[in-house]
């Protein structure tokens, strides 16, 4: 019987917004008081910078003038000194208070951006994962964690305190002279244009760059995956040069990228120093006219060294600001790909009391105007035993994947205990189906909790006493950490029938309804597999079971096989019975080889 725990779905994952603002707008608002008294509190800088210039130029002026004794000078300045003194004092106070935000508000950030990231990965279909490599995934997640922190970093902490002292100083240079201001305005917005235009440029670079360095991350870690081949058949230079065409399309881009941003430093140098000149000459000049004081010179030559500052700090942002919008362009555009197999709104979870499988008049295509399955009807009874039988591409493992919703059906029905399983919620669907796949993926965690996966909520004495059943208490027993033994990247480590041990373990502790088979039992001796049939036929008393066979010896178990050819079931019943009609499937029997049946006609 299922545990009811494990039948029951209640979380289901938005999906990822489409475009960066929607995506960020998301994340923003769930800490926006966080955010924005970053932002404030920022402020600060922004008046400290420009207003110490402008203090300073009141005790240049105010030293200059004094007529009176020496001795009172400091009262003179007091004023200004003072200002200058408790701003700076403020903003360092705002500065510790903002960063000490940022801890936390960061890493919420980082946090709940990669835990949305990774709810809707999960939701995506089985299609969408055989299309992309795992390490690739997982590295966009924690890249868009990454990047994204670094893009709202500098927006609210860098861009916008920045824009804020830029419009500050504009108005300090006003009080000396419009012409100031104006020289200011004009370069300011040269400066950003310009710099908006080239770093937009950067973006697209950099987008490319990312994605030839996740085709590159992604070869590495399929070679890597596949060490055991990769010494098996002494390919190492293969790999070597396999991996070498990634790698120069990666420095190529990268090249390109960087490149472009050397053109914007040289443009902002070039600019820098007309700003210079032109802020000179406007000093020489108004002091010759005698509308320019000498603070106004500490003033002006303050300003303009803040404005370089600060421009040349947002021309070397600006470029990583779109370097890692192209990241998160790039990861979001993988990522949030709209899921191939939705559930229905409101969707209700399926309850299977029997385990009854009927498929009615379904059509299945892998690609348009290319059926596999078509107009397909197959009732397979409560508790019944079937066998599917075929050549390799015949259809066997689309119909599993059929009735496990890995894939949307063109047309049709397909229905369990009277429910259409496209009705209901894919998650409660497979949490009710056991699968004991031929080839078995643990992961690299300890036995105990691989086993445990079955059933999440069963006690160790629940699980051990599923391993013994599937004859794997033995061989875990004799590691020396016992069930807290970890097996590895996909279980490395451990042998493969000891893995397919694991996995019947798995499906015995599930208990479910109804049983799929890949030829659980290939990887096992002769003397294990004869250990395990009890086990396996106790398994399948209790459920209705679909076995994809390649051994004999399980055809023998099953009360019905299905001939498959070409996506059409072309024979139907018992083994005695499709023996006798003399038909595909007695060829197919005659033709077997070690006990195995052949995968494709000779």
């Amino acid at each position: 019987m299922l545990h009811a725990r494990d039948a029951i779905i209640t979380v289901f994952p938005m999906p990822l917004p489409a475009t960066l603002p929607a995506f960020f707008a998301r994340f923003l608002k769930a800490q926006p008081f966080a955010f924005l008294s970053m932002t404030a509190l920022a402020l600060f800088w922004s008046v400290n910078e420009v207003a110490a210039p402008y203090f300073l130029k009141m005790i240049i002026d105010r030293v200059a003038d004094h007529q009176g004794d020496r001795a009172s000078i400091f009262s003179v300045v007091a004023w200004p000194l003072g200002a200058a003194i408790a701003l700076r004092l403020m903003m360092e106070a705002a500065m510790r208070i903002q960063g000490w935000i940022g801890v936390y508000a960061f890493s919420r950030l980082q946090a709940q951006i990669r835990k949305a990231m990774f709810d809707h990965l999960q939701r995506h279909s089985y299609a969408y994962f055989q299309g992309h490599f795992a390490g690739s995934l997982g590295g966009r997640v924690t890249e868009m964690a990454r990047s994204s922190q670094n893009i709202v970093n500098l927006v609210i902490v860098e861009f916008v305190p920045i824009f804020v002292a830029f419009m500050l100083s504009i108005m300090a240079v006003w009080t000396v002279h419009a012409s100031f201001a104006a020289v200011l305005t004009a370069w300011v917005a040269v400066f950003l244009g310009v710099s908006l235009v080239m770093a937009k440029r950067c973006q697209h670079l950099s987008m490319q760059h990312s994605e030839d360095m996740t085709a590159l991350r992604g070869t590495i870690v399929d070679s890597i995956s596949n060490s055991t081949t990769v010494r098996l058949f002494a390919r190492h230079r293969h790999e070597g040069e396999h991996l070498r065409g990634f790698q120069d399309t990666e420095v190529a881009s990268y090249r390109s990228a960087k490149g472009y941003v050397e053109k914007l430093r040289m443009f902002f140098s070039v600019i820098a120093v007309l700003l210079v000149a032109a802020m000179l000459v406007l000093l020489l000049e108004g002091w010759k006219r005698e509308w320019v004081t000498v603070g106004d010179f500490a003033l002006i030559s303050g300003i303009v060294m803040l404005t370089l500052g600060m421009s040349w700090w947002v021309a070397n942002q600006l470029i990583m600001l779109f370097e890692e919008l192209g990241v998160c362009a790039e990861a979001l555009q993988v990522v949030s790909v709209p899921w191939g197999v939705v559930d229905m709104p409101e969707a209700p979870a399926l309850v299977i009391s029997r385990g009854e499988v009927v498929f009615d008049h379904v059509t299945f295509r892998y690609q348009r105007n290319s059926n596999l399955f078509e107009e397909m009807n197959l009732v397979i009874p409560a508790g019944q035993k079937v066998g599917l039988v075929g050549y390799s591409g015949s259809g066997k493992t689309t119909f599993t994947h059929m009735l496990m919703r890995h894939f949307d059906i063109a047309s049709g029905r397909i229905l369990i205990d009277g429910q259409d399983i496209a009705g209901v919620q894919q998650e409660s669907l497979r949490a009710q189906i056991a699968v004991i796949p031929q080839d078995t993926q643990l992961f690299h965690r300890s036995l105990m909790e691989n086993i445990r996966y079955g059933h999440l909520e069963a006690a160790d004495e629940e699980v051990i006493a599923a391993a013994k059943k599937a004859h794997a208490h033995e061989f875990i027993e004799a590691l020396p950490e016992g069930y807290q033994a970890l097996v590895g990247e996909r279980g490395i480590k451990l042998s493969g029938g000891q893995r397919q041990r694991i996995a019947i373990a798995r499906a015995i502790l599930k208990n479910a309804k109804i049983l799929v088979l890949d030829e659980a039992t290939s990887a096992l001796d002769s003397m294990t597999e004869k250990y395990l049939q009890e086990s396996l036929e106790n398994l399948m008393a209790h459920a209705t079971t679909v076995v994809i066979a390649h051994r004999l010896s399980t055809l023998r178990a099953m009360d019905r096989i299905l001939m498959f050819h070409q996506g059409r079931i072309i024979e139907d019943g018992t083994q005695k019975e499709l023996l006798e009609r003399e038909g595909h499937f007695a060829e197919l029997w005659r033709m077997q080889s070690g006990g195995m049946l052949p995968e494709s006609r000779s």
